[in-house]
């Protein structure tokens, strides 16, 4: 964690001093959205122009809660960087649950020096939050499947609303939930427990949707 922090210090002093923390043509769109979730308390590109949805909501809503607390972007990437250094330390706790300690340090050193995590997380775009909720879903879902002794609900509750989330901040992962409930019967035909695996992926699919459903019925209203 902290070598995480202290190269990402290192580009975020680099890129205020000599770069730019908009340096991609969507953060213009996720800074401006933010700023106006602030003003106007809505999703708005331009207020002018009406509400939107071409940009998912999640990521605005923590930029403008950032921003809101201390309005200087350089303090909204600085929480950035600590998401980022937190799914360093998701990337070790995964290794450490499936293949061992060792490896999961190995992992973990590697992932911290990665030049696009340190990147990312030193511009206003999604790819840092949407990894740290996607990795926090998967490290529930282990945690139910293989480490949890009784199975217990709640994991498997996390690791869903999770999926929902780093959906809702990039769309990348949509269609993961068919991963989900593939591996799910499957895993289910394997151990002769089918109804059982069965139950568990129609309520995955109800806990997914349960985590966009605020976002579509928005849509739904104004877009119909």
């Amino acid at each position: 964690f902290s070598l995480s922090l202290f190269l990402g210090g290192i580009v975020f002093f680099m890129t205020a001093n000599y770069g730019n923390f908009l340096d991609v043509s969507d953060t213009q769109a996720y800074f401006a959205i933010a700023k106006n979730l602030i003003r106007y308390h809505g999703f708005y590109l331009d207020y002018s122009a009406g509400p939107q949805a071409g940009e998912m909501p999640i990521f605005p809503l923590f930029t403008a809660f950032f921003y809101w607390i201390i309005p200087k972007l350089g303090f909204v990437i600085m929480m950035q960087n600590i998401v980022s250094a937190a799914s360093v330390i998701l990337v070790f706790h995964l290794g450490k649950m499936v293949v061992g300690k060792k490896t999961a340090v190995l992992a973990a050193v590697l992932f911290a020096l990665d030049s696009q995590r340190l990147y990312f997380a030193n511009q206003l775009m999604t790819e840092t939050l949407f990894t740290f909720f996607l990795l926090l879903s998967f490290y529930f879902f282990i945690k139910f499947e293989f480490i949890s002794p009784k199975k217990h609900l709640k994991f498997f509750i996390l690791s869903c609303l999770f999926l929902g989330a780093s959906s809702l901040t990039r769309p990348a992962s949509y269609y993961f939930i068919l991963f989900f409930i593939t591996y799910l019967v499957a895993r289910g035909i394997w151990k002769k427990e089918v109804w059982r695996y069965l139950k568990y992926s129609v309520f995955a699919v109800l806990i997914f949707f349960a985590a966009l459903s605020p976002w579509l019925i928005r849509n739904k209203i104004h877009f119909n």
